[in-house]
């Protein structure tokens, strides 16, 4: 990493850790919008619920037949409980830990009340085995009495039922979910001491003050057990725990297999301290092979489902993996919190020219121009990145090769759950041959511009100085038609007539080809326009006409528009004068509507009862020079039509005909609504 690097890496762990700060305070704790625990546990199948209620069915099944003979006495066989205590506890210790993975994961109190439960019964495990009669010494370790071991084991199960109650009844606590997401260490280190905690109280007062509990216990007889409530009570807490994990709609396997393990808990009290009459007789021992089965149940799931989500993940990263790696027009990197590189992928190395053993651990100013990696340009990109979220420019960088290249870029920072900066990723663009077409691009359009005013000065200019001679030349011949007409021959009477007609046409055709150029010259100002007063202006200019020709134009209310007066008032004038020009025999009657459509536009309509247009010349009608009549029918120099199409077109529409020959014709365009006043 260049040296000149080491105090802006600083500056950015200064700013990351102050950012921190600030982002943590903002942080919301997610909730799965289930309250329950399906955000981590799938919902499970048909197959595991058979499996399930087939696992319990066939453990009552057993239970069943065992009841009738649950009394019968069976050898004591020492190593039993040390071995069946030692597997249940270290089973027990493993499920808690991934538990407790799982609340760390999901930010979820009933995980961590699960995980609780599970830690206290391997906990209490420890003095229940040290305790119990004849196994270390006569009465056993901890000053344990002849009631000591039992209730410790009322205390496990009815310690275990009541966490499993808190997983069922209290799946999200808004304030422990919090702590998980800000403080999940701390919590599980709490959650540790407390289970420890009141498994030494329970110790305690099992032995120093057995004085206080009932005798459930005489002589090895289990019959006080029933006598005094206990092991109903348990059994009627495992049994409101099994109903409410049965009543979710779609339970997830780890409530599935949590209703397996209540299940064969019940078995368990039903044969150990209701049925069984005393220790080491047949309901006893199947009693507790049940609790080792419960105990191993879901850890079995826990395990195989966490396969399942490695096997996922291992998936999807293998997929994500061949995503980036066969992504070659982007160079895609991720870097540490102080810039250095970590992942490359097959892009980057095309773009930039590294392979990933050269780059991956070096610092990524490494791709900026040398003056701007001195300047501390990367550096700040980073900072920016952790201000705002993400930054992004165009600019120049540089390959292995020293080679440049103009480059999009875009830098995200990626933070964790808990605010802390993991890094940045990386994504660039080589676009240096889109530059290269977009400068090309602007350079010719500022010539076709620069090309466009100078034709439009052209046709100014050309007009002007053709119009003066041709003025002229229509003067004189004018002059000659005066004097000499029927002093020359009759031919000489035609030929005159024929040049003057034709100057005559030469000045309407240079003045219609100024007002087109003009049309596209001039500047558009678009702003709220009365289009009736604009209708009002042409039709003053063409009164002449309109008197000579007796038309008859109407009009309904029309609205103010979004549009450039003059231009408005000149497609009034040519679509008008159109109308009277080419009519049929009658009075001229040209009426002007115009209708909001749903686009906030106003189609205008402009109906006539001409002479009409044939379908297959309705697109011919607005080209330039296009004449459908001789110029002996009708005058004019095809241009009137392709000027409304420039107009309409500069304010962002078209213009389109109906008619039909001999029946008129209507010409429809729009234009954009006005905008509200201020």
């Amino acid at each position: 990493m260049p040296g000149g690097n080491n105090g802006a890496i600083l500056n950015i762990r200064r700013f990351t850790g102050a950012f921190q700060t600030r982002r943590k305070s903002s942080l919301a704790v997610h909730r799965p919008d289930d309250a329950g625990t399906e955000s981590l546990s799938p919902p499970a199948t048909k197959h595991e619920l058979w499996f399930a209620y087939a696992f319990v069915a066939l453990s009552t099944l057993i239970c069943i037949a065992v009841i009738p003979f649950a009394r019968v006495p069976l050898p004591k066989i020492t190593a039993f409980i040390p071995t069946y205590e030692t597997a249940v506890g270290m089973s027990d210790l493993i499920t808690a830990v991934l538990l407790f993975c799982r609340a760390t994961q999901s930010r979820s109190s009933a995980y961590l009340a699960l995980a609780c439960g599970y830690l206290f019964c391997a906990v209490i495990i420890v003095p229940h085995a040290l305790t119990f009669p004849e196994m270390f010494s006569d009465a056993g370790l901890l000053g344990a009495n002849d009631q000591t071991s039992a209730w410790l084991y009322i205390f496990w199960h009815a310690g275990f039922t009541l966490f499993a109650l808190c997983y069922v009844f209290f799946p999200r606590q808004g304030w422990v979910d919090e702590l998980l997401h800000r403080h999940s260490g701390l919590v599980i280190a709490c959650s540790v001491a407390g289970i420890i905690g009141i498994v030494a109280g329970l110790t305690a007062l099992s032995t120093v003050g057995h004085g206080i509990l009932p005798i459930i216990i005489k002589g090895g007889d289990y019959s006080l057990l029933i006598s005094t409530g206990t092991s109903p009570t348990i059994f009627a807490l495992n049994v409101i725990a099994l109903i409410a994990l049965g009543r979710r709609r779609e339970p997830a396997v780890l409530d599935v297999w949590l209703m397996v393990v209540l299940s064969v808990n019940l078995l368990d009290l039903l044969l150990s301290a209701i049925v069984s009459s005393s220790r080491y007789d047949l309901g006893w021992y199947v009693g507790r092979s049940y609790l080792l089965v419960a105990s191993c149940s879901l850890l079995i799931v826990l395990l195989f489902e966490m396969n399942r989500l490695y096997t996922r993940l291992a998936q999807n990263e293998e997929q994500f993996r061949l995503l980036v790696r066969g992504v070659k027009d982007y160079a895609i990197l991720m870097l540490d919190p102080q810039g250095l590189v970590v992942s490359w992928n097959e892009g980057a190395e095309r773009i930039k020219g590294y392979k990933a053993r050269e780059i991956i651990g070096r610092h990524f100013s490494r791709f900026y121009p040398p003056e701007e990696s001195a300047a501390g340009k990367p550096e700040q990109e980073l900072l920016e990145a952790i201000a705002t979220g993400k930054f992004e420019e165009q600019g120049w960088r540089v390959r292995k090769d020293n080679s440049r290249f103009w480059a999009n870029v875009l830098i995200t920072a990626l933070w964790d759950e808990s605010g802390h900066l993991r890094g940045f990723s990386k994504i660039t663009r080589d676009i240096t041959a889109r530059k290269a077409t977009e400068a090309l691009l602007a350079q010719k359009m500022r010539d076709l511009s620069r090309s466009n005013e100078e034709l439009g000065q052209f046709a100014t200019v050309a007009s002007h100085d053709l119009q003066e001679p041709l003025r002229m030349v229509s003067d004189y011949m004018t002059l000659l038609s005066r004097r000499y007409k029927g002093k020359l021959d009759a031919d000489a009477d035609e030929f005159i007539a024929f040049a003057v007609d034709g100057a005559h046409r030469m000045q309407r055709l240079i003045k219609d080809l100024l007002t087109y150029s003009r049309v596209g010259a001039s500047g558009l100002k678009l702003i709220n326009t009365s289009s009736e007063k604009s209708l009002q202006r042409a039709i003053a200019s063409l009164g002449g006409v309109i008197a000579a020709s007796g038309a008859l134009v109407t009009h309904d209310p029309l609205p103010v528009v979004m549009a450039d007066g003059n231009q408005l008032s000149q497609l009034f004038q040519n679509l008008v004068g159109n109308a009277i020009k080419y009519q049929k025999p009658g009075i001229p009657k040209i009426h002007i509507s115009a209708v909001l459509n749903g686009e906030k536009r106003w189609n205008f309509s402009v109906r006539d009862n001409g002479i009409g247009i044939a379908s297959d010349n309705f697109e011919r009608i607005f080209a330039m020079f296009q004449r459908l009549h001789k110029r002996t029918e009708f005058e004019g120099t095809g241009i009137g039509l392709a000027i409304c199409k420039k107009i309409v077109e500069r304010h962002g529409g078209t213009i389109s005909v109906e008619s039909q020959p001999g029946h008129g014709s209507t010409f429809h365009f729009a234009l954009a609504e006005a905008t509200p006043s201020a």
